[in-house]
């Protein structure tokens, strides 16, 4: 079992697992959601097991800003922030991918759009990869 490590005073980049106003204002809440709104599309046109790509993908974004994104969770008791396991992260990010999706999809039924795959989606993890970089580094 790995040492927890707790965090006082979560930064910008961090992603705060919760809900509430606090929670998703937090500015890495806000940065997570504009990550999954770009990816929303495609995320939504894939199929049901390729969708954990997109998460790990994601995961692997906050992970890598300067100073590094952590996916951190509340601890009540001891009144700090400690970071949570990837499978946490990835159901938090998945969880972001959900709460999105019906939305986009209202908005492809609206423009008269079917949710397929679109001829942005790159089946090899690799180019998967260099796609979303792309995407994401804007």
């Amino acid at each position: 079992m790995e040492k927890v490590i707790y965090i006082s005073i979560p930064h910008d980049h961090d992603i705060l697992k919760g809900r509430g106003r606090k929670i998703g204002n937090h500015p890495g809440n806000k940065y997570l959601r504009s990550l999954v709104e770009v990816a929303g599309y495609d995320y939504v046109s894939s199929e049901k097991h390729e969708r954990s790509v997109f998460a790990r993908l994601i995961m692997t974004k906050v992970r890598t800003l300067n100073p590094p994104g952590r996916f951190l969770d509340f601890d009540n008791e001891r009144k700090q922030w400690y970071e949570i396991t990837n499978d946490d992260a990835r159901h938090k990010v998945l969880q972001a991918f959900r709460d999105i999706s019906p939305k986009i999809r209202k908005k492809l039924e609206k423009n008269g759009s079917k949710v397929s795959r679109p001829v942005s989606w790159l089946p090899c993890k690799f180019s998967l990869y260099s796609y979303m970089k792309y995407q994401y580094s804007h």
